[in-house]
């Protein structure tokens, strides 16, 4: 997937995520095409665009909008196809151009990192720890919620305190919704 307004800079190329930290990695994010990626390779999900079977969705479903309306939707739906046996890869002949700024266009960290409105900061608090309290395991999910869920929450409550061109009550807003966002989902009971 390449960025609409360099359609040789890669966006992304395939995702690796660590299920200790939570964070995720763009594989190939703003390299310029030089051919790096020339045969089909393994990638945990793919976010935005991507091609499924019917049988896929006949065996697992559809996107799970209850649990995941917005953010970890194509990781949840990609997650269930590989734990029914099915593989996620990267087609580098597959191309697709999504229409986003690079990072350094943007002016503020906080529409980068999906909390620059209500909406966006609840699911991006909420449905991190959802994703990994659904598919890490007990040792990994403890590791992440004690250790690095603390760590990630002050960089964004930073992120929104500092990297958002909104006046100071709406931030504050956007940080309370960010924060019931990560205890609705410590909270949440068993997600299926």
């Amino acid at each position: 997937m390449y960025y609409y307004k360099d359609p040789q800079r890669i966006w992304c190329a395939g995702i690796k995520r660590n299920y200790y930290t939570s964070i995720t990695k763009f594989i190939g994010r703003d390299e310029i095409d030089n051919g790096q990626f020339l045969k089909p390779f393994p990638s945990e999900d793919f976010p935005n665009s991507f091609m499924v079977r019917r049988d896929v969705i006949n065996k697992i479903g559809y996107f799970d909008s209850r649990n995941f309306p917005i953010h970890y939707d194509e990781a949840d739906f990609c997650k269930r196809a590989w734990l029914a046996g099915y593989q996620i890869y990267t087609v580098p002949k597959a191309k697709v151009w999504h229409d986003i700024p690079f990072r350094k266009e943007i002016k503020e960290k906080g529409r980068y990192f999906h909390v620059h409105n209500e909406m966006r900061a609840y699911y991006t608090g909420r449905n991190r720890i959802l994703f990994h309290r659904k598919y890490s395991g007990l040792h990994q999910f403890l590791i992440f919620l004690i250790v690095f869920n603390p760590i990630i929450t002050i960089y964004y409550l930073g992120i929104i305190l500092l990297g958002l061109n909104e006046p100071i009550s709406k931030r504050i807003t956007i940080l309370r919704r960010y924060l019931k966002g990560i205890i609705d989902g410590i909270m949440k009971g068993d997600i299926t």
